[in-house]
């Protein structure tokens, strides 16, 4: 069980990481069809979209955000 008290995201990751860990085969099964049903639905949804459409970033890339200094 996930506690309530985590709190960033690295801590929620390791946690989730060792309940997965525990779950035997059959019950990690279940999830893994799970998600290959999804990958199905979303590759029809979005046919052209690729993985790397959505990891691939060009050095200097601040993805929207702006940094502001006070000087």
């Amino acid at each position: 069980m996930i506690s309530n008290s985590i709190k960033n995201m690295d801590e929620a990751v390791r946690v989730v990481g060792e309940n997965w860990q525990k779950l035997t085969a059959e019950q990690r099964n279940v999830y893994e069809e799970m998600a290959k049903k999804e990958q199905k639905k979303q590759e029809a949804k979005y046919p052209n979209l690729m993985a790397r459409d959505n990891t691939r970033r060009t050095s200097g890339d601040n993805r929207g955000f702006e940094l502001k200094v006070n000087q």
